[in-house]
C-alpha cells in the first residue's frame, strides 16, 4: 500500500474489493476455486501477501486539486490564526492525467522487487554456473 499511498494527493487505496468487503457476508466474499483456478477476484490476487495467479487489481482514490475562492482558515509559523482568501485561483497540474501511468509503473517496480527478493533467499552455487569463468571459457 506504501507504493500506491505514498503519490501526492492519493486518499485511498484498495486491493480486489476493497472496502466493499465489510459489508458482505463470510459466503458473499469468498472467491471459489476450482480445477482451472478461481472463479471470482474478490481477493484482488492477493491472498495473504501471495499472488492466487488472477489480475492484480488496485483502487486508488485520488483528492481533487484545491482551488477555493472563499475565505480559508490557516495558521501562521508563530501558530497565529488567520483567515486568508486567494487573490487568484490556484492552477497546480492534474494528478489524474499522470497518476495511471505512474502508479502502473510503481506497482511494477514493487512486484519485481518481491520477485528479486524471493529468489534472493534461494541462491545456491551452481546458481552462478553462468558466471563460472572456468566453465564458460573452458577448451573444447
Amino acid at each position: 500500500m506504501g507504493t500506491l499511498g505514498g503519490l501526492h494527493a492519493v486518499q485511498s487505496c484498495e486491493i480486489g474489493a476493497g472496502r466493499a468487503v465489510v459489508a458482505r457476508r463470510g459466503s458473499e466474499n469468498n472467491d471459489p476455486i476450482r480445477s482451472r483456478g478461481y472463479q471470482r477476484n474478490s481477493h484482488g490476487g492477493l491472498i495473504g501477501g501471495i499472488t492466487t495467479g488472477m489480475p492484480v487489481v488496485c483502487r486508488v482514490g485520488f483528492k481533487p486539486t484545491s482551488t477555493i475562492v472563499l475565505p480559508q482558515q490557516s495558521i501562521r509559523k508563530n501558530y497565529e490564526e488567520i483567515d486568508f482568501l486567494l487573490k487568484k485561483g490556484r492552477h497546480d497540474p492534474c494528478v489524474g492525467v499522470r497518476a495511471g501511468v505512474t502508479l502502473e509503473s510503481r506497482v511494477a517496480i514493487e512486484l519485481m522487487n518481491a520477485v528479486l527478493m524471493h529468489q534472493a533467499q534461494h541462491v545456491a552455487p551452481e546458481h552462478f554456473a553462468l558466471f563460472d569463468h572456468a566453465r564458460t571459457h573452458a577448451a573444447p
